[in-house]
């Protein structure tokens, strides 16, 4: 990144900077996870059974979008390390990229049956009808087929989104993330016009066309926009440990679902179809911090990998103020409109009891959450990737799963959600105490000894 691109984010003030990168990838990152809620209520207009099956093939949807998103953070973690640099070998990773996810694509092929066995999916097709059980299998293998087979495409995508963020082109950045959901709302939207009779299928296909062609597309636009010197690094990316640990980072969250949703499913199976809806619900009311968390670890890691600590931390405290303030009116709003909601999305749902227990429960927590989500991706842009997997594999696979059998067990349905919501506000508190606290004494005693320094060479 040259110097003139980093000045920016060097020296203009912590609020000014989280309002212009937070306003550019804003619509982008909307529009994106509305998206996700779009489609999932497009299913369950369509069919009961057919958002149930939707649903038990969402850890896996998920696992995959988590690898691509772990490739670009190690891509953008790379990138703002060097800061001085012109030449950042972006092809090398790239091609990283598109290797291990050729290699992750063969293998989900290969053992696709025995995961989907291991969420229970083979369980609930067993209550079918014979008909039912060959249309429903044959439905959601080619989904997830057809998605498996083109992860390298979206691989590539959350790659250059990535990569033109840490090089100081966030307007081309989000447009690129626009057009790419623009193209896919369109094609949702023939879809539904048409009445698309094998809809699973059908969603697969679309998203694969597009996904190849926005592969293209960004490869072209960053070759146009920062030269084929970009290309020319004679340097391989090395699965180190960095790596596999963001991987394991971003996989968390879809592993988390996944056990959650085996959990879910020994109490109550009508779970699963409320989980295909209330996880994209969760995803849009998270729509800041998902925005902060593309934009913060440029602005954050530029600053750090430059010796400037404390105003590293200092960016990161007002974007954990803006979080609580915006996850607490998401709550409210969510909580006051919650009837108008259940309408749009999913009018003849069965899970409304669900449903209305999740908006009473889970939104507030969101404020924990958010913060969390924030924190993780600071710590990999720091190089403290270490410190960012120990913290994910707490929350995730520790405290959720225990706290929502706790609350099953408890309280019934209703636990579940309760559980959900103690996790992400115990964690929540966890991060900012650090934050607030021990970072922020940590940065300044840092910043009086960079001061002593100083003074010793003056002297």
């Amino acid at each position: 990144m040259q110097q003139s691109q980093t000045l920016c984010y060097l020296s203009a003030s912590p609020w000014q900077l989280l309002r212009k990168t937070t306003a550019i990838l804003l619509p982008a990152i909307c529009i994106l996870l509305a998206y996700d809620l779009a489609e999932s209520s497009v299913v369950a207009n369509t069919n009961e059974q057919l958002l149930q099956l939707y649903g038990y093939a969402q850890p896996l949807f998920v696992t995959l979008m988590a690898f691509a998103v772990a490739l670009s953070v190690r891509t953008n973690m790379a990138m703002v390390q060097l800061v001085e640099q012109q030449n950042k070998g972006l092809f090398a990773h790239i091609r990283f990229g598109v290797f291990a996810s050729a290699a992750v694509s063969i293998f989900l092929l290969l053992t696709l049956d025995e995961i989907l066995a291991l969420f229970g999916l083979a369980e609930w097709l067993s209550t079918l009808s014979d008909m039912q059980y060959a249309e429903f299998t044959s439905e959601v293998m080619s989904f997830l087929t057809v998605r498996i087979s083109t992860l390298f495409a979206l691989v590539i995508i959350w790659q250059v989104s990535s990569a033109l963020r840490a090089l100081n082109d966030c307007w081309y950045s989000a447009l690129y993330l626009l057009l790419w959901m623009m193209c896919k709302t369109v094609g949702l939207t023939v879809l539904v016009q048409q009445g698309e009779p094998h809809l699973l299928s059908s969603l697969g296909e679309l998203h694969a066309f597009v996904d190849v062609l926005f592969a293209a597309i960004g490869l072209s636009l960053v070759y146009i926009r920062h030269k084929p010197s970009l290309f020319a690094s004679d340097k391989a990316v090395n699965g180190n440990l960095d790596t596999v640990l963001i991987i394991g980072q971003q996989v968390m969250p879809a592993c988390s679902l996944a056990l959650l949703t085996y959990i879910a499913s020994q109490f109550d199976a009508a779970f699963i179809a409320v989980f295909a809806l209330t996880f994209k619900i969760e995803a849009l009311a998270l729509l800041i911090p998902m925005v902060l968390t593309a934009s913060l670890p440029a602005i954050v890691g530029v600053n750090y990998w430059s010796s400037n600590k404390k105003r590293a931390v200092s960016i990161l405290k007002s974007a954990f103020y803006l979080i609580i303030a915006m996850q607490c009116v998401i709550a409210v709003l969510l909580y006051l409109f919650q009837s108008q909601l259940f309408a749009g999305i999913c009018p003849d749902c069965q899970q409304i009891t669900l449903l209305k227990n999740f908006i009473q429960f889970l939104p507030i927590s969101y404020v924990g959450l958010g913060m969390a989500m924030a924190y993780v991706s600071c710590l990999n842009a720091m190089g403290k990737s270490k410190q960012g997997m120990v913290f994910l594999a707490f929350h995730r696979l520790l405290l959720i799963p225990v706290l929502a059998v706790l609350g099953l067990n408890l309280l019934g349905n209703l636990g579940l959600f309760i559980g959900l919501a103690v996790s992400h506000l115990v964690m929540g508190g966890f991060v900012f105490y650090q934050i607030t606290v021990v970072y922020s004494r940590s940065s300044d005693e840092q910043n009086d000894m960079a001061q002593l320094d100083l003074q010793t060479e003056k002297i």
